[in-house]
């Protein structure tokens, strides 16, 4: 499933794309407007498990704010 996660700031949405190619785990980095977010990019990625994922970012001090599952139809 696609999934986007939204960061308060820039800075952190770059800490969990470094995470993400550490890792990797493909990933894109997406504008979004500042009226869903406070920072102006999201992350784009692949997962079948977002609370895993979630889990994964705490446990390596990322910041995010949300994370959203993205439906494709």
């Amino acid at each position: 499933m696609n999934v986007l996660l939204t960061f308060a700031t820039v800075g952190a949405a770059l800490d969990c794309e470094l995470i993400f190619k550490e890792l990797e785990i493909p990933c894109r980095v997406v504008p979004v407007s500042r009226t869903s977010s406070s920072c102006v990019f999201a992350i784009s990625t692949e997962t079948e498990d977002p609370e895993g994922l979630g889990d994964l970012l705490r446990q390596r001090g990322a910041e995010y704010v949300k994370i959203f599952e993205i439906e494709e139809g």
